[in-house]
């Protein structure tokens, strides 16, 4: 009886060896996984892409942003999925959001509705694998506000634009800013809100040098309409430029404000 068993103990104590020993060299940072071919067992493993730290914001501060904005994603975590837990105060999760493929350096993942004022820390998952990250708060944007006076007419007559400081400051909010085309950006969208106007009219200074614009200096300016460029806005004043609220516009329309740009060519319909 000793003489039949021991072929076949041998092979399975062979099989344990081979086990602890792909065991024993996993790095702690990978998972491993047995499977068994027809004759041998096979050790397969998986380990996250990278052990680097990546940067997260959003492109603007924002009570309801939905962009998270991840920067310096590492080359060895390119074309692999993302998820993303946007983590407030307390541990609560603000919202979420997937990207179906990573690509090497900056990524914005489209997430439920956040107010950035609210954000503790952010989770990002590539390929379900923790990837180390930081979170730094977008800046409120460099501007300045001033309200005017109001139109003293009729407001189906009022022209584009009027008014003079009425010595009130107001506030604008980026909603959203979003710069792609290289390393500075060539070419941007801007969003914003003003508020704190209680005559329907203001004027907005935008310095696009404010390192919050990522280095990128428009040659050319367009907008939908409002802002309009302030009385006696010099287009050769950019990188600042000089906005005014539109009269045209409703009284609650006029608040939002929009304007693209490109730091090449001159197809401007505001400056060009």
């Amino acid at each position: 009886m000793t003489r039949r068993l021991a072929a076949p103990l041998t092979a399975a104590v062979a099989a344990i060896v081979v086990l602890l020993l792909a065991l024993a060299v996993a790095s702690p940072a990978s998972a491993a996984q047995l499977s068994v071919s027809a004759s041998h067992p096979v050790i397969n493993t998986a380990a996250r892409c990278s052990t680097a730290t990546a940067a997260t914001t959003a492109p603007a501060s924002s009570t309801a942003s939905t962009t998270l904005r991840i920067s310096s994603m590492p080359s060895a975590c390119a074309g692999l999925p993302v998820s993303v837990s946007i983590v407030g105060t307390g541990g609560t999760i603000l919202a979420t959001g997937t990207l179906a493929s990573a690509a090497t350096g900056t990524n914005n993942v489209t997430v439920s509705a956040y107010n950035t004022a609210n954000v503790a820390s952010v989770g990002v998952f590539v390929n379900t694998w923790w990837l180390n990250t930081t979170w730094t708060a977008p800046a409120t944007g460099p501007y300045s506000c001033v309200e005017l006076t109001a139109w003293p007419g009729n407001s189906w007559e009022a022209p584009a634009s009027y008014g003079t400081p009425t010595g009130n400051s107001c506030t604008v909010s980026y909603t959203n800013f979003d710069a792609w085309g290289g390393t500075p950006p060539k070419h941007f969208n801007l969003y914003f809100t003003v508020s704190g106007v209680t005559t329907g009219n203001w004027r907005v200074t935008i310095d696009f040098a404010d390192p919050y614009f990522q280095g990128l200096l428009p040659t050319n300016i367009s907008g939908n309409g409002n802002p309009l460029a302030a009385p006696g806005y010099a287009c050769s004043q950019l990188p600042i430029f000089v906005g005014q609220a539109n009269l045209t516009w409703g009284s609650s329309n006029r608040m939002d404000g929009y304007l693209s740009g490109s730091a090449v060519g001159n197809a401007g319909s505001i400056c060009s």
